[in-house]
């Protein structure tokens, strides 16, 4: 076997010098990176990863600790050259697994690391999930804590193929992860809304994958995150979650992430309208999918069809381009919300008359804030307010003025304090020109 300098010595330098981003470890084999060697021989053994605060890094600072840590566990650093050689050439087979592209242990997790079927079966009935921290390591052993290439984990089913729906989308990561269990030859649709080089060239893709761009609309974006999983059985499983395609989002984020239980197909010759869940999934799922008016999804919406969703305890919330009037009005976006709410939301029976009538609060958090408009009672505390107050009213109920509407954003402290220190706002846009339009808005933070 050669050892690390005789290597060294077949490989060229990747063309994409210090833009590369790639964090597949066979890149690392094919190609040097003096950039990364400079930076890992300012690491110290046993020490958290770091960028050295003067480097100006020409990309996000996570995918260079990512490439890093490659580094760290291929033995590709200069100054560990001579023990990794003699470390290559032990068997290996006792190591545990690692997420490529992650320095998390895929059995990691609770305990001895169940299937992920096994913990979502014990999470039930809400399924709900956040993501693992990477530089949070209680959120490893978290027994609700989820990476995405669990969503892959062979308990749950042996997969068939793949329908992806986001917002962005970072391709060699996700097929990073599709690799973890060995999926990445599996056919994989992709909808996606921001432009991006790899995806836009049907040529540049391997066989078994397809993408289409759904262009923003005048007034905002794709921006679903959703998963549909085929398995061999002719079961599905949906999931959405609030994470984009990219490994940052993933990494050190937090995300929730629902997953749904396993949904068998129907029996044979039954009526494609049967199996519906008591909110109504199917249909609300089907109603959203059929907005895309694509031909390639046809597919996907007559396996939609043929399976049983009547597990599923869940209600749907979809949001599309549009300005919906009548009876489509309460079929989508925050309409939708104050709709169900007012069918099924209800004030615990064990409070008091005056408890039941005084106003509850409405607590809003996102990531990003548009243009709200000129006051308040524009859109925020108007139709918004009015849709996330709705409730079923019972017999005493009294009249109520509209709750108290708050607001959680991130501070700027909360941003300096963050794992990824200031880096962590480039997740939260909110512009100083479209605050300054907006400055009411600090009274409901």
């Amino acid at each position: 076997d050669s050892g690390p300098s005789e290597r060294k010595k077949s490989k060229m330098c990747c063309s994409y010098g210090e833009n590369c981003y790639r964090r597949n470890p066979t890149h690392f084999t094919e190609y040097l990176h003096p950039h990364l060697d400079e930076l890992y021989s300012h690491q110290k053994d046993g020490e958290e990863l770091k960028v050295p605060s003067g480097y100006k890094a020409k990309i996000d600072t996570d995918i260079i600790l990512d490439q890093l840590q490659i580094y760290r566990d291929k033995g590709f650093a200069p100054e560990n050259e001579i023990q990794n050689a003699e470390r290559e050439k032990q068997d290996t087979t006792d190591k545990k697994p690692i997420a490529v592209g992650s320095n998390i242990d895929i059995n990691q997790g609770s305990g001895k690391r169940k299937g992920f079927a096994f913990r979502l079966a014990e999470a039930g009935p809400y399924n709900f999930f956040l993501t693992a921290i990477r530089d949070s390591p209680p959120t490893h052993k978290e027994a609700l804590s989820i990476r995405f290439h669990e969503l892959l984990d062979p308990t749950m089913g042996d997969l068939d193929s793949s329908l992806q729906i986001n917002f962005m989308v970072e391709l060699d990561w996700l097929l990073e992860m599709y690799k973890v269990y060995g999926h990445e030859s599996k056919p994989l649709f992709i909808l996606y809304g921001q432009e991006d080089d790899m995806l836009k060239d049907p040529k540049s893709l391997p066989h078994n994958i397809k993408a289409r761009r759904i262009k923003p609309s005048a007034f905002g974006h794709h921006h679903t995150k959703m998963s549909l999983f085929y398995y061999k059985d002719n079961s599905m499983r949906v999931v959405v979650s609030t994470a984009n395609l990219i490994s940052s989002d993933w990494y050190n984020r937090t995300q929730g992430v629902w997953v749904s239980p396993s949904c068998p197909q129907l029996p044979v010759e039954t009526d494609t309208r049967a199996g519906e869940s008591p909110t109504e999934f199917k249909a609300d799922l089907l109603r959203y999918m059929a907005f895309y008016q694509l031909p390639a999804l046809q597919e996907w919406m007559s396996r939609l069809r043929k399976t049983d969703f009547s597990a599923i305890r869940v209600f749907l919330v979809a949001s599309v381009p549009g300005c919906h009037r009548g009876p489509e009005s309460d079929k989508w976006g925050h309409r939708r919300l104050g709709h169900l709410l007012k069918k099924h939301a209800t004030l615990p029976s064990l409070l008091s008359p005056s408890e039941r009538n005084e106003s509850w609060p409405v607590i809003a958090q996102c990531s990003s804030i548009g243009t709200l408009g000129a006051g308040p009672d524009t859109w925020m505390c108007g139709e918004l307010r009015t849709s996330m107050s709705q409730r079923s009213v019972q017999p005493g109920d009294m009249p109520q003025p509209p709750p108290k509407f708050k607001v959680i954003y991130p501070s700027l402290r909360n941003v300096k304090s963050s794992h990824d220190d200031l880096l962590g706002g480039s997740c939260l846009p909110y512009s100083r020109r479209t605050h300054e339009k907006q400055t009411w808005l600090r009274k409901f933070l």
